[in-house]
């Protein structure tokens, strides 16, 4: 599987329609690195949609599945690894795999670890397969990016742990 990787000058200066138009693309098969803020793969593109001080939102298209789900994860894991919590907008995915559960699973153990929070924003596959395998309330899932910023700053406020 190849990734192609988009890697960061200054996020902060960087626009997403400059993603969208693929300006500064490089080939990186490496999603832990901290400075890729994008990744396409086969089935897949994940890229960090917006950044602030204590909140970095990860918009994924496509399908997450076998192809995809692991460097989903490590994508996410590698973004909250200083406390900063993530949302991640799941909102335009066409299919959700059982491999995406597994990316679940993983982000929690590791950004656990990293003492960061993480919410979901999903449309209807990824909705669909937390009913239909009984995760719902583990991880439970957002409308908007705005309502999953809100939950996840209360959590941070309360001291509370996880999805």
């Amino acid at each position: 599987m190849t990734a192609i990787a988009t890697k960061k000058a200054a996020i902060d200066d960087l626009a997403v329609n400059d993603l969208a138009a693929g300006s500064c693309a490089s080939q990186n098969n490496n999603t832990s690195d901290r400075n890729v803020i994008a990744v396409s793969i086969s089935s897949a593109e994940f890229f960090v949609f917006e950044r602030t001080a204590d909140v970095v939102i990860v918009r994924v298209r496509g399908e997450v599945d076998i192809c995809s789900a692991e460097s989903l994860r490590d994508f996410v894991c590698t973004l909250g690894d200083d406390g900063i919590d993530v949302v991640i907008d799941l909102s335009q995915v066409q299919f959700f795999g059982t491999a995406g559960l597994a990316a679940f699973t993983g982000m929690e153990r590791v950004t656990r670890l990293n003492g960061s929070n993480w919410a979901i924003v999903g449309g209807r596959p990824v909705r669909r397969m937390l009913r239909a395998v009984g995760q719902e309330d583990l991880f439970p899932c957002f409308d908007a990016p705005d309502a999953a910023i809100t939950d996840l700053r209360e959590r941070r406020a309360l001291g509370a742990r996880s999805c």
